[in-house]
């Protein structure tokens, strides 16, 4: 997309600039030509440096891939700023703590960085090999979503979509919802068709999808209310983040003040609070707050119960400058029946120790659950997408170039009603109609692009 690269390169200094492309296989042709795009900019940006696209190239490009046949070809790059994925790690799910995810991040941070994320990463490793599995996290976690997946539809009147809705309650840990979604997509996205029968449950398979529940949980409406809404999983680190000591004395001192003032609750106080409280109501309901003598609250009945927790109990107010009693109801409609799952991951701090945790902790949970679904768990080997997707590709590619080769010749791509004028591979009626409206739509631009030019 020529926008995104304009607006992610536009602000960049060429002769500054260190690029890492990682490319998986040689069948991922968009990424080949990003590089190839980026590769144009850098040159274009260092020509009264150096004339030579070999020099710039071995000291602005690095490449990592996948492949053996682009590793050896030295397309992209300098031998010596080319760097090939080992085998056993080319499952593109597992591949952070390989050359494709600690060359750029070592660039970026620095070694002494890189160091403490593996540290915590083999420390996660360590506990899953030598720990009890009524005490191994990985296993507990994946065993709480096979129970949240599979068995928890069938036992309560809550009926969830599956999956899971990751909600972190710190600016951190705004991307872990991405990368778990993406890590088990790759390796619990499909279903088993291999025919074994050791597990009984193999016929069917997991959901494989993770929802960004937002910052200090944005989309809380579905999770209260929602009849369909996901389980919830909610991290936060309990030790507060303040920014780099190298900025002024004034900002910092007012940023810990904020964080560990004594005045009034501090920031990472009411954050803590939000945090139990979310996971409080989706379990208990808008009627499970207690009073200060322990004993629970009151509520004006609304009707909306739940079958287990909750049950009878009616609407309160989420409103935190609201006392939690019946007369602050002010809308029927701001309750929460209760018995929602939720799952609590708490972090001593965030730190490159705690995020090679989270990495190891995510791709191992991601194994036991392909596990206990009798998945397998390399299906995705190299490609982003299956392969399916990529022969069907192909195929449009093919049915496109006709389309435009009647155009080119008489000028339309439907004439006397015939529903596949070009002939070619075989596709829908919607299909076919709606890529020929785009080959007219671009076949247009390209000829204005020629006459301009």
């Amino acid at each position: 997309d020529p926008v995104a690269i304009h607006s992610a390169l536009s602000d960049w200094n060429s002769s500054q600039t260190c690029v890492v492309s990682i490319i998986m296989s040689e069948d991922e042709v968009d990424l080949l030509r990003l590089t190839q795009a980026v590769k144009q900019w850098l040159v274009c940006g260092m020509q009264s440096i150096s004339k030579r696209q070999d020099i710039i190239m071995g000291k602005h490009l690095l490449f990592v891939t996948g492949s053996d046949i682009l590793c050896h070809s030295h397309a992209i790059t300098k031998a010596e700023s080319t760097f090939l994925i080992p085998s056993f790690v080319r499952c593109e799910a597992f591949t952070t703590t390989s050359v494709a995810g600690i060359l750029p991040l070592s660039i970026a941070f620095g070694w002494d960085v890189v160091q403490d994320i593996l540290n915590g990463a083999h420390d996660l490793d360590t506990h899953f090999v030598e720990t009890n599995p009524r005490h191994n996290l990985p296993v507990l976690l994946a065993l709480v979503d096979l129970w949240n997946d599979h068995f928890l539809p069938s036992s309560c009147s809550y009926k969830p979509c599956g999956g899971k809705m990751i909600t972190p309650f710190m600016e951190s840990f705004s991307s872990y919802p991405s990368f778990v979604a993406t890590l088990e997509a790759q390796v619990c996205g499909q279903a088993n068709h291999s025919g074994r029968n050791r597990n009984p449950y193999s016929h069917v398979a997991p959901s494989g999808l993770v929802v960004d529940g937002g910052i200090n949980g944005a989309f809380d409406r579905v999770s209260y209310q929602g009849r369909r809404a996901p389980p919830c999983e909610l991290i936060v680190a309990m030790e507060p983040q303040l920014p780099s000591s190298r900025m002024d004395k004034d900002f910092m001192k007012f940023y810990s003040e904020c964080v560990y003032g004594e005045s009034e609750q501090s920031n990472q106080d009411r954050s803590i609070c939000s945090f139990f409280s979310h996971a409080d109501v989706m379990a208990f309901g808008s009627g499970g707050y207690r009073n200060r003598d322990g004993r629970g609250g009151s509520s004006v009945h609304t009707g909306g119960g739940s079958s287990a927790f909750g049950h009878g109990l009616g609407s309160a107010s989420f409103d935190s400058h609201v006392p939690s009693t019946p007369q602050a109801v002010s809308h029927d409609n701001d309750f929460a029946e209760g018995n929602r799952p939720s799952s609590l991951l708490i972090c001593t701090r965030c730190d490159p120790f705690t995020i090679g945790q989270l990495v190891a902790l995510s791709e191992h949970r991601a194994l036991i659950s392909a596990k206990l679904w009798d998945v397998e768990h390399y299906a995705f080997t190299q490609l982003h997408g299956s392969s399916i997707r990529s022969k069907q590709t192909e195929g449009m590619a093919e049915k496109l170039d006709l389309l435009y080769q009647r155009l080119d010749l008489v000028g339309n791509v439907d004439e006397d009603g015939e529903t596949d004028p070009v002939g070619g591979p075989k596709l829908n009626l919607a299909t076919t109609t709606l890529l020929g409206h785009y080959a007219s739509r671009m076949h247009e631009q390209k000829a204005r692009y020629k006459t301009e030019r």
